[in-house]
């Protein structure tokens, strides 16, 4: 038997280049969509499927607290989103079909705890918001199917003084 050695080397684009594309979080805030609760950086990268192509960004989410009055939706496309770090929060509420009128039922909406390492793909249509890190600042990667011209981000806010507000549970409990 022989054994061929190989030295690892220190991933860079312009070493992987020939095998195809690095993805990492952007060291500045170029190209980055910037809001009091995330900086996005919403193309680090892009693959196709065989009929779309998907965009990679990273959202670096902000310490904040477990609280909205306004949940979003797309009506076209679906979404991943995988923690990086640590866990996050998402707040979720189900669609009733896929009018873009549709009132948001914010009473129905769930909360979840995704563990880093685990992640989410959203079917279109379905309301969420923009997810908390838990603990500290948290990078999340997020892939979409790049936007057809007919599809748009859709926020709805609650009536005046109606807010949701997700508590977690104690450390010790089950749920």
């Amino acid at each position: 038997m022989s054994v061929y050695r190989i030295k690892a080397q220190e991933l860079t684009q312009e070493k992987f280049k020939r095998y195809g594309t690095v993805i990492e979080a952007p060291a500045d805030d170029n190209r980055s969509i910037a809001e009091d609760r995330y900086t996005y950086w919403p193309s680090v990268g892009t693959f196709y499927t065989s009929t779309e192509e998907v965009l990679i960004g990273i959202t670096r989410l902000f310490v904040r607290p477990f609280r909205t009055c306004i949940l979003e939706r797309q009506l076209e496309t679906e979404s991943l989103m995988l923690p990086l770090m640590g866990d996050i929060l998402l707040i979720v509420a189900p669609n009733k079909g896929m009018d873009p009128e549709e009132i948001v039922n914010y009473k129905a909406a769930e909360a979840f705890i995704i563990r880093k390492g685990k992640g989410v793909i959203f079917r279109p249509g379905i309301w969420y918001w923009t997810p908390n890190p838990i603990g500290t600042d948290q990078d999340v990667l997020c892939c979409v199917q790049k936007p057809g011209t007919k599809d748009k981000c859709i926020k709805q806010s609650f009536p005046r003084g109606e807010a949701l507000e997700v508590i977690l549970p104690d450390k010790d409990s089950t749920d």
